[in-house]
């Protein structure tokens, strides 16, 4: 059985696995990036870019180093069959967690919290409590580059594609570094809800098929049979949306009655 790997020198075969690998990892790279940025930016805002930068730089260079030392060597020993019971159970916990929020934030439950949003409230955190910018922009941008670690090597390793997740971590990560630069406003018009939504739906999907194939379960459809769990797992989201926003409604207008 092939192993786990970056794969630099084949051709990769457009399936419908590896074009869900990449499109996963990227969106969920990208949600996270955003949320780096808008830190990085809202600490260089109040303390200077120049320690803003450096702890956002710095961050990514621990997290790069994480990759190296922990990810690849973990593609390369450890057997397949255990890699997808784990990872896929892990997905399945990620994805799990995206997909509550996501659900209620679309349904009304939850609120939604835009950039802007978080951009005052790191401003109004690092006032009161007199932090740097260099420890700000390192902690924020470390908790949600791990999380892009974190999902880009699960997702790459369980599906023996780790060159084709890092690859679309890679290109998230620079898409955001460039609209950053650009403007802040650029980051706002991001549909975040929608994006994790359909990334946690992914996440799920991934964690079901991986989890099966770990256990030595052989799909029907081979790769097919995760477009037909993700259209499942699609359409169980919207009922719940809906389901959920029915009974929000119903609150509600018990409340002003």
């Amino acid at each position: 059985m092939r192993r786990p790997g970056f794969n630099v020198g084949k051709e990769y075969t457009m399936t419908s696995q590896v074009v869900i690998l990449f499109g996963a990892v990227f969106a969920a790279s990208c949600v996270e990036s955003v949320e780096a940025a808008v830190i990085t930016m809202a600490a260089a805002s109040e303390k200077g870019w120049r320690p803003a930068l450096w702890g956002a730089g710095s961050a990514i260079a621990l997290m790069a180093l994480f990759v190296v030392c922990g990810g690849i060597p973990l593609a390369k020993l450890v057997p397949i069959q255990i890699l997808q019971c784990v990872m896929g159970a892990g997905m399945l916990w990620i994805g799990w967690r995206w997909w509550v929020k996501a659900t209620q934030r679309l349904a009304g439950v939850r609120a939604i919290k835009t950039e802007q949003q978080r951009y005052q409230d790191t401003v109004t955190e690092m006032r009161s409590r007199s932090r740097t910018g260099f420890l700000v922009a390192f902690q924020g941008t470390a908790l949600e580059m791990f999380e892009v670690v974190l999902i880009a090597v699960t997702l790459g390793t369980a599906s023996r594609d780790l060159g084709v997740a890092g690859l679309a971590a890679v290109v998230a990560v620079v898409l955001i570094i460039g609209l950053a630069v650009i403007s802040r406003k650029q980051l706002n018009r991001l549909p975040e809800v929608l994006t994790k939504t359909i990334v946690s739906i992914c996440l799920l999907g991934f964690g079901v098929f991986w989890t099966g194939e770990g256990l030595g379960y052989r799909w029907p459809m081979a790769d097919g049979s995760l477009l037909l769990i993700l259209a499942i797992i699609t359409g169980l989201t919207l009922g719940t949306v809906s389901r959920l926003g029915r009974v929000q409604k119903t609150k509600e207008l018990e409340m002003v009655a």
